[in-house]
């Protein structure tokens, strides 16, 4: 990613509160970790920590561990709904091991060349998502469901959905302090 100018830092830095950098999450941003999520936010149109977050965590499928941006998943919906190309999704296929959801596939659909629509699978398994030491698991019953579907959106759109993760995939990591 380009190194993002001074206009750009110029115009997100002014609006962020200051309680923002006094957040012990935020401590450890060094500038250019900042000028990287105002980037990101500025690509993708999203409003910082409204529409997106940014957190320091180890991650193993980001290209840059340490910057992780958060969105939700219906804001990933909507940056695949504006290409045009975006055809829905199917509902999600889980498997069930002693009551417990261990796997959900979802399948996003894309409309390519010919008019009609490529399926792109995406899904997430309970033990490669589960709570680091020290995390609290994530309660909600359709987190697994929600981080398939947004496996699916980025293999269907790998640019406009590059660089952003839903925080269901990461709050199971420790957060670096």
């Amino acid at each position: 990613m380009p190194a993002p100018s001074e206009e750009l830092m110029r115009k997100h830095w002014f609006h962020l509160p200051p309680k923002v950098f006094q957040h012990p999450q935020y401590s450890r941003f060094s500038e250019f970790d900042w000028a990287r999520f105002f980037a990101i936010c500025d690509m993708k149109e999203l409003v910082p920590f409204e529409d997106a977050n940014a957190y320091r965590c180890r991650y193993q499928h980001v290209f840059d561990p340490d910057l992780v941006v958060t969105v939700t998943i219906g804001r990933m919906r909507l940056l695949a709904k504006k290409t045009k190309l975006y055809a829905g999704s199917s509902p999600p296929e889980r498997t069930i091991e002693n009551g417990r959801i261990t796997r959900s596939s979802v399948r996003v659909f894309r409309i390519i060349a010919n008019g009609s629509a490529g399926s792109f699978a995406g899904t997430a398994y309970r033990e490669e998502l589960a709570a680091a030491p020290g995390v609290v698991p994530c309660l909600r019953p359709d987190w697994l469901d929600l981080c398939a579907e947004a496996e699916a959106l980025r293999v269907a759109f790998p640019d406009e959905m590059m660089g952003l993760r839903l925080f269901d995939e990461i709050q199971r990591l420790p957060i670096i302090p």
